[in-house]
């Protein structure tokens, strides 16, 4: 399908992309998940979108930035989600070793924490540290911050294998039902 085609699907499922959205694409052909992995790295001009405008959060599994894995993630969560406003990150990395443990699954350097205001209410998760691999307990723990805050709407997560991670983004139920059927009907390679 045509960038055009995809954004199109992508509205009528209740995703609210902006049509001229599909100009900022190649013209080429595309699919639905081609749009919201663009979505998701799409930085406007070059700077960081303002939270409201950011739809998509594309997070790649395997980090460069180590030591502010989690600062990344909980800015692009708050990117997506205009009822909450995070801050005061603070990442504790005192937990973990110098070496992998490979006699678990998957292989930890010991525990890592992080800690932040949502809405002026501190939260601390603390997890089995990966090395440079992003541990997705992190998303299901904001998903429980964001009940706690009464958010209107929930997360919803798609793992691509072109990101080698996830995108995330955050609508109503009955959107996140639209948009995995949608994947689903077209055949993305994508895992839920």
């Amino acid at each position: 399908m045509s960038p055009q085609e995809a954004v199109k699907a992508l509205r009528e499922a209740g995703l609210n992309v902006d049509e001229s959205f599909a100009d900022t694409m190649p013209d080429r052909p595309c699919t639905v998940m081609d749009v919201l992995v663009a979505l998701g790295m799409h930085e406007p001009d070059g700077a960081e979108p303002a939270p409201a405008t950011r739809m998509v959060y594309a997070l790649e599994a395997e980090c460069f930035d180590i030591d502010h894995m989690y600062t990344d993630f909980l800015t692009g969560i708050g990117s997506i989600v205009p009822e909450v406003e995070i801050t005061e990150i603070r990442e504790d990395l005192s937990g973990m070793t110098e070496d992998m443990d490979f006699s678990q699954m998957p292989p930890t350097d010991g525990k890592r924490s992080f800690s932040f205001l949502c809405n002026g209410t501190p939260y601390t998760c603390e997890l089995d540290s990966r090395g440079d691999w992003f541990n997705e307990a992190a998303i299901d723990f904001m998903e429980q911050v964001l009940r706690k805050e009464n958010c209107s709407k929930q997360l919803c997560v798609v793992g691509t294998y072109e990101l080698q991670g996830y995108l995330i983004f955050y609508a109503d139920e009955e959107t996140i039902s639209n948009v995995m059927e949608l994947l689903a009907n077209t055949g993305e390679e994508a895992f839920f």
